[in-house]
Parts: C-alpha cells; structure tokens; sequence
C-alpha cells in the first residue's frame, strides 16, 4: 500500500509499506521459514522492512549520536522522460522541491538513474538511504541528461 496519499513525498522514505494481516505488537521481530530477519512490527499493522534496519544498525550500534544521512528532496515518480525531443519510457523521480544545501538537484529535474542504478518507485528509498554519502545521479534537465555528484546531509 502506498504510504501516504499525498502525491508528492521525500525521496529518502519508501513510498510503500506493507501491513501484517494478524495483529502483532509494536516491535515485534518477524523472521521468515529460514530465520531470515524480514523486519520489526510497527505501528497500524505495518512491518519495518529488514533493510531500513540495517540502513541504520551502523550508526544505532556506535556510541555517537544517532545519525540519519538523507537526500532532502520532495517529488513524485514518472514513469515516462523527454530527453532530446523523444519520449522514453523510464521511471523517475520528478523533483517538486529541492533543497538549498543540495544546488546540483534543482525543481523540475528528473531522477532517472542513482550510482548507474535505475531509479523504480519500490526500490527509490533503499537506493538513496543505503548508498554511500556520495552519490552519482543522473538527471533529465530541460530534455537534456546530465551527471551530477551530490552528497547526502546529517540530520
């Protein structure tokens, strides 16, 4: 189910989420028929995707602050781009609000590829909170594509 029903969301949260169909308490571990951590029980029925915690296990184990490192960009995904007078059928990610620290995204560009990795809807927020710091992105500017290199920011 999607997450929200706003069109527009943060590049950085998953735009889905999955509901349990039984009632299980608020962090409650779920392992598949292997023992394989698929995630924690959350709140309204919905499971916290093994991933996410491993995302930020690093920074949870470590006697530093918890550090949340994010691309705070706000859009909505496409599933067709104009690049050079053609129309291509590619999901993206249409960015409706950039930010000030990241000047290399800008509104109106479109997301197509993170570290060579096409950009799909299920996937986008695995892509951007597991990657690196640094982030090679392609972008579609004005039916023009281009490289950018962004770095994500600690909040």
């Amino acid at each position: 189910m999607r997450a929200t029903t706003d069109p527009v969301f943060p590049v950085w949260r998953p735009e889905y989420v999955f509901r349990v169909a039984e009632y299980i308490p608020d962090g409650s571990i779920l392992v598949d028929d292997n023992g394989a951590l698929l995630g924690f029980g959350g709140s309204d029925h919905t499971l916290i995707s093994s991933w996410l915690i491993r995302g930020q296990l690093p920074s949870v184990l470590s006697k530093q602050p918890i550090r949340y490192d994010r691309v705070p960009l706000q859009g909505y995904m496409v599933e067709a781009v104009q690049i050079g007078g053609a129309i291509k059928f590619a999901s993206g990610f249409y960015v409706a609000q950039g930010h000030r620290q990241i000047p290399e995204i800008r509104r109106g560009d479109i997301i197509i590829r993170i570290n060579n990795e096409p950009v799909k809807d299920e996937h986008l927020a695995r892509m951007v909170l597991l990657s690196p710091d640094d982030l090679s992105v392609a972008i579609v500017r004005d039916g023009m594509e281009q490289e950018v290199n962004i770095r994500k920011i600690a909040y």
